[in-house]
């Protein structure tokens, strides 16, 4: 296997690994509010996530560990603990703007809805750049999944906003939002390429 398609597969392992970590933290918290939207995430994000493990299937015992061959999955659990790193930075940020717990699950969720929706965005600039024509031909295929989920987050999110009981401060808060998702895609983007370089 290239390098090239190496990055892609783990491109994918990483994308599904975020859809199921969302409810990591989440699912945690007794809020009858929460529980209903993650049902609802969980429908959403299927077709996706289904297509992303079918991805990741197509490698087969391509990889190496500890000298064996072996599928990306246990190359891809290997970094479980930096991945919830991920959500545990945007739990943090959820508790340091907000000390009423409630408005924290909230904006957790709403930080997690855009960080999803971002790295989306940035899975879709990956696979493009990575200019490998069965890569981005896959992708291609079934790139309307990505555009509806794209868009129920989009909704999902300005929903969230119009709820929340203290909308003006989400304002407020943008910029130092934006510098959160930007310093995790570099987490992620650099995961993507120390996996490849590690485990094939």
């Amino acid at each position: 296997m290239t390098k090239t398609s190496g990055k892609y597969y783990f491109a994918c392992g990483f994308l599904w690994w975020l859809l199921h970590g969302f409810f990591r933290l989440l699912d945690e918290i007794e809020d009858d509010y929460l529980e209903e939207k993650l049902e609802e995430c969980d429908l959403k994000f299927e077709e996706v996530s289904e297509w992303l493990l079918e991805e990741m299937r197509k490698p087969g015992l391509a990889f190496r560990m500890q000298d064996k061959a072996v599928s990306i999955h246990p190359c891809i659990q290997s970094y479980e603990e930096k991945i919830i790193g991920w959500f545990i930075d945007l739990e943090t940020a959820a508790k340091k703007k907000f000390q009423n717990l409630e408005t924290q699950y909230n904006y957790l969720y709403y930080l997690e809805c855009g960080w999803l929706l971002h790295m989306l965005v940035v899975f879709d600039d990956f696979v493009k750049s990575l200019d490998d024509t069965e890569s981005i031909n896959s992708y291609s295929r079934v790139s309307n999944r990505f555009n509806e989920l794209s868009n129920w987050l989009q909704d999902e999110i300005s929903s969230c906003a119009n709820d929340f009981s203290e909308e003006s401060k989400l304002e407020l808060y943008e910029i130092d939002k934006r510098k959160l998702y930007d310093q995790l895609t570099s987490k992620w983007i650099s995961s993507v390429t120390s996996a490849t370089q590690q485990f094939l």
